[in-house]
């Protein structure tokens, strides 16, 4: 299972920088998605941005007092010379085969070239430049949030959701319940989320309904821990092993979870990876182990260190 962070997508766009053209004159994003990389590449190249629908009607975004290279900056931006058009991904290729035909349609002869960060190995032949070819089935921590393949996911409340309680509402008081009344939205999907698996006890279901009801978050299964009280829980483990168990019976292609150290203890319990939300990285279950050793404030560093490890290996 391959992911991707916004880091990755920047170290990718800047490996790639040396081998596109120089004398490319507007980079155009497919919205929404696409205009991330197309920002990057227009901003290291310093030419004109655009996205897709504004360069069809010859507009391209505002670029502040900078001075661009771009002979065209203030010019009819339909008329440059080279034009790069970006998507941050080429999946199935609908996407980018609509682009192709929407341009095609335009009847805008000059010289336009694809480009892609991640594309499918099928699916290369879409694009003159393909970044990274990574395999389907891969998650993008930009989208995946919004993305239909939630539907068989797990996703922790707290900490992805809603904001986690302050050290000043500790589970069990009074204060607690009112964090679970009045929690921040943190991310609220576009999809239905496969199950919600929370630490959260049972009792809490009620005031956590009413909250996920008032707040749009739709979702087919909600999943709490079935235990009296906190003490019980500590003296379970916490909610990591209810969690490992969720994400085994669901049968779900991941689990989203706030904690890294959480994140460690199920991909160790279930064997599978998970997507730790603070990190914004894949836990393998392989490393699991060294995280679970570091002390609960690790220096940043260390746990860098680590990260870039499980990169590398995962490329």
């Amino acid at each position: 299972m391959e992911f991707r962070n916004l880091h990755d997508l920047q170290a990718s766009v800047l490996e790639a920088l040396p081998c596109l053209p120089r004398d490319i004159e507007v980079v155009v994003g497919v919205p929404r998605s696409g205009m991330l990389p197309a920002t990057l590449i227009a901003l290291y190249l310093n030419v004109p941005l655009a996205d897709l629908d504004g360069w069809l009607d010859g507009r391209v975004l505002a670029s502040g007092k900078r001075p661009l290279h771009s002979p065209v900056a203030h010019g009819d931006v339909r008329r440059s010379s080279r034009i790069l058009i970006v998507d941050d991904s080429v999946g199935h290729g609908s996407q980018m085969r609509a682009v192709h035909e929407r341009v095609a349609h335009a009847q805008i002869y000059n010289r336009i070239e694809y480009a892609a960060v991640y594309v499918t190995p099928e699916c290369s032949h879409l694009v003159d430049y393909a970044f990274e070819e990574i395999p389907w089935g891969r998650f993008f921590a930009w989208n995946i949030m919004h993305h239909t393949a939630l539907e068989n996911v797990c996703v922790d409340i707290d900490g992805v959701i809603c904001s986690d309680p302050s050290p000043d509402q500790p589970e069990g008081t009074p204060e607690y319940l009112a964090f679970l009344e009045h929690a921040r939205p943190l991310v609220v999907p576009a999809t239905e989320i496969g199950w919600l698996v929370t630490g959260r006890l049972e009792k809490y279901r009620g005031v956590t309904e009413a909250w996920l009801r008032r707040h749009g978050v739709r979702y087919r299964s909600l999943k709490m821990l079935n235990l009296p009280d906190v003490s019980t829980k500590r003296a379970h483990g916490g909610g990591a092993p209810f969690k490992a168990r969720m994400y085994q019976e669901t049968g779900a292609t991941l689990f989203v979870e706030s904690s890294e150290r959480e994140s460690a203890a199920i991909a160790k319990r279930t064997g599978r990876p998970v997507l730790c939300w603070d990190s914004q990285e894949m836990v393998y279950p392989e490393f699991a182990d060294r995280l679970l050793t570091l002390p609960a404030r690790a220096p940043r560093g260390l746990r860098n260190r680590l990260r870039r490890v499980r990169a590398r290996r995962r490329r």
